[in-house]
């Protein structure tokens, strides 16, 4: 798993790079492009911080450090001065150095066995939990909200809502149903559900062109599946949840997706 995780780091060092670019560069993109194509973009990131593998062999890195390791000191001095990249990951021009302390085994003796542990390993273990735990706790947040609104929403039957709803759906070419519930604890509308969505909406009173844009903006949430890229954005971060940047970019990504959806609302162009 050492080798993953070595590929996880070079990825995030250099996607975070771009991230910072991103953020330093939203104000002229945001005067010169659309929304959605930032958005675009924060979807790429978000698939490519998820692919810990490029061209490069990793397992041949590997090898070389496993190499090293066997060497005398006389001869890995040697071999650095000749290739200064033996202890080194590339990734695409970036260089991550990898201290030789972390690809030190740790000898743990219990009688006769004993097990080289490394601290790239440790490094790993903790890695590999911490992922675990964010995307735990954003799982079991999301559920624990679902089971509330199916609990103690309510069934919305009221034939001016489902009406614009109809139309609204005929419109955006949407065939799949939508259940509409009100939920008290509702802070905003929101879509929620993978498999069957339902439409949430606060308990208020909305006159008829407030309902059109919320209904309209929730359904195209929905058409364009942003449920499913919400959660793509999650995992990304839940994987490289030791990159402040990533936690940065998973909110910046959040934000110009609402943008980009307001975009498709007022001025009805396709995504």
């Amino acid at each position: 798993m050492g080798n993953i995780f070595l590929s996880i780091l070079g990825i995030s060092v250099s996607v975070g790079l771009i991230v910072i670019g991103l953020i330093l560069l939203t104000p002229f993109l945001n005067k010169r492009y659309a929304a959605k194509w930032k958005y675009l973009i924060w979807i790429f990131l978000a698939l490519r911080l998820l692919i810990p593998f490029s061209g490069a062999n990793r397992q041949d890195v590997m090898d070389r450090i496993s190499q090293q390791k066997a060497e005398t000191s006389s001869e890995s001095e040697e071999n650095d001065a000749n290739n200064p990249s033996e202890t080194a990951m590339p990734y695409r021009g970036m260089i991550v150095e990898i201290p030789v302390q972390m690809t030190t085994p740790i000898n743990a003796s219990s009688g006769k066995n004993t097990a080289d542990i490394t601290m790239l390993d440790v490094v790993t273990l903790v890695w590999i939990i911490g992922s675990l735990i964010v995307i735990s706790v954003h799982l079991i947040s999301y559920s624990h909200y679902k089971r509330q609104v199916v609990k103690k929403g309510r069934i919305i039957k009221e034939t001016r809502i489902l009406s614009q709803i109809f139309r609204l759906k005929r419109e955006l070419h949407i065939s799949r149903t939508v259940c509409v519930m009100e939920y008290d604890e509702a802070e905003s509308p929101m879509i929620i559900g993978f498999i069957k969505p339902v439409l949430v909406l606060p308990k208020e009173q909305y006159n008829s062109e407030d309902l059109f844009f919320i209904l309209k903006h929730e359904l195209v949430h929905f058409k364009r599946g942003d449920v499913y890229l919400k959660l793509l954005f999650v995992t990304a971060n839940a994987v490289h949840w030791f990159n402040p940047i990533i936690w940065i970019m998973q909110k910046e990504a959040v934000i110009d997706m609402e943008l980009s959806c307001d975009e498709r609302v007022t001025q009805g162009t396709s995504f």
